[in-house]
């Protein structure tokens, strides 16, 4: 049999996997084929699946994916695998490609432990509200190294962070990686317990605690007590990153007490095991850094502004400390690093325009913090700052308190113009000084004609909002024609 170095769902897994599977199902299958031998991964996107790959129909709140099983086909994928449901409105050619489950989510989840029980590299698992895709790319490329036995490191790809996304990333690594960085996100509680019995992290970081999907919880207490049961399937030696300035921390010792792990704390506090000593803004997209580390001060540049960024890179080093790697070295790589798209990553427009795409979600701490960055941008230019913002979701009863208090911010950081999307930003908007308005808009494309018409040479535009308002369709067609 050909063995490939693509994923942990290569065929040789895939072939061992679907024997059971079909024999348990009835399914006709041969999964001895040779037409099966250049299966990579699985995917639920029938629109965007490689050839030779596995589309796994996932039933939603509103349709089911199994539906959309012919089309995967037609994209070349090798099989499908269906509900029953699914199954009872497609034709029969079609079920010749398919594999029928009780429940397409238990499937890829038993697909997803099978790959990581064959997994014998290093798996870290982040969360915390804030903060956990730039710590979790900012940590691989510290990790990176120049010498000629370089490690593989695999990285959460896309927004894979959730009850779906997880099992899926972790198909994804390649047998050859030695590092697995998984991104791990929730929205309710409980699901942390369940991709920590999935992930099995041997070293777990929490960036912080903070009131982003709190509409899901009963108060920032419970958010805290549900990211920590990522120490559930973790034991003695393995080691748990903490921020030590975040108000949760002694919760989140305490878990990590009860279940023995090793902390490794990061932050201004003068008791972090890496702790910032300074830093310096050096210009609109730079930072100077120092920390402490046993004893020993470690100064590394960044090419990026604001607080996230920061606490990134500390977080990122206190996760090198814990594999017992140079810092030095780490922090080195860490100037390599480039903000994501959505994540505050910053463009520049002909007419000198710096636009802040902050896009991809929004939560209060997070909209401070960005508030904060477009202060700090502003000191740097001879321009105006401009704010677009959009509601900030899933805040439950808390929500209108949270968005009133984004007033007083605007103000605080003297922007000069504000323009507004959503009921909740609405309100913010109708109570700001009248110079400070801008317009309000019902989405964010309808907003482009006005502001193309206000932009003047050396703004600063912060582009902010949760991920239902589609912020970053503004920043794309203001790159595109401005």
């Amino acid at each position: 049999m050909k063995k490939f170095d693509r994923s942990i769902c290569d065929i040789s897994v895939i072939k061992n996997i679907l024997k059971p599977i079909s024999i348990f199902c009835g399914s006709l299958i041969d999964h001895e084929s040779e037409e099966y031998d250049n299966i990579e991964s699985l995917s639920f996107d029938s629109n965007n699946i490689s050839k030779g790959n596995i589309f796994i129909g996932i039933k939603g709140l509103k349709v089911n994916g199994g539906a959309f099983a012919e089309q995967a086909l037609q994209q070349k994928a090798s099989l499908c695998i269906i509900d029953a449901e699914a199954s009872a409105n497609l034709a029969p050619k079609v079920l010749e490609k398919c594999i029928i489950v009780k429940d397409t989510r238990e499937a890829l989840n038993e697909l997803a432990m099978y790959a990581r029980r064959n997994f014998y590299g290093k798996i870290i698992g982040i969360t915390g509200s804030i903060g956990k895709t730039t710590t979790k790319e900012m940590l691989k490329i510290a990790l990176s190294t120049k010498n000629k036995k370089k490690q593989e490191i695999f990285a959460t790809q896309k927004n894979y962070n959730s009850s779906i996304g997880v099992p899926l990333s972790l198909l994804q690594i390649k047998p050859s990686s030695s590092i697995a960085i998984l991104e791990m996100g929730i929205s309710y509680r409980g699901e942390m317990l369940k991709l920590s019995h999935l992930v099995m992290p041997e070293i777990a970081v929490i960036t912080n605690i903070n009131p982003v999907h709190i509409g899901h919880f009963n108060d920032l207490n419970d958010i805290a007590h549900a990211k920590s049961e990522i120490f559930e399937s973790m034991h003695n030696p393995h080691k748990v990153i903490l921020n030590r300035d975040n108000k949760y921390y002694d919760l989140l010792q305490n878990k990590a007490i009860e279940r023995e792990l090793e902390i490794i704390t990061f932050g201004k506090h003068h008791k972090s095991d890496v702790r910032l000593v300074d830093y310096t803004t050096l210009n609109e997209n730079s930072m100077n850094i120092s920390v402490k580390y046993h004893n020993k001060k470690i100064h590394y540049k960044i090419n990026e502004v604001g607080e996230s960024f920061l606490y990134a890179s500390i977080a990122s080093l206190a996760t090198a400390a814990a594999l017992d790697v140079s810092l030095e070295e780490c922090a080195e790589n860490i100037q390599n690093f480039e903000a994501l798209e959505g994540r505050g990553k910053i463009y520049f427009l002909s007419n000198k325009v710096l636009i802040i795409d902050d896009s991809y979600s929004s939560s209060p701490i997070a909209l401070a913090a960005a508030l904060d960055k477009l202060y700090k941008q502003k000191q740097h230019r001879n321009g105006r700052s401009i704010a677009i913002l959009a509601d900030m979701e899933e805040l439950g009863e808390y929500s209108r308190n949270f968005h009133m208090q984004i007033k007083n911010k605007l103000e605080e950081t003297n922007v000069d113009l504000v323009f507004a999307i959503g009921q909740q930003m609405k309100d913010i908007f109708n109570i700001i000084p009248s110079a400070m308005r801008g317009v309000f808009a019902e989405n964010s494309l309808e907003l482009f004609p006005y502001i193309k018409s206000n932009i003047r040479e050396n703004d600063i535009i912060l582009i902010k909002g949760s991920r239902i308002w589609q912020m970053d369709l503004l920043v794309k067609k203001l790159l595109e024609e401005c």
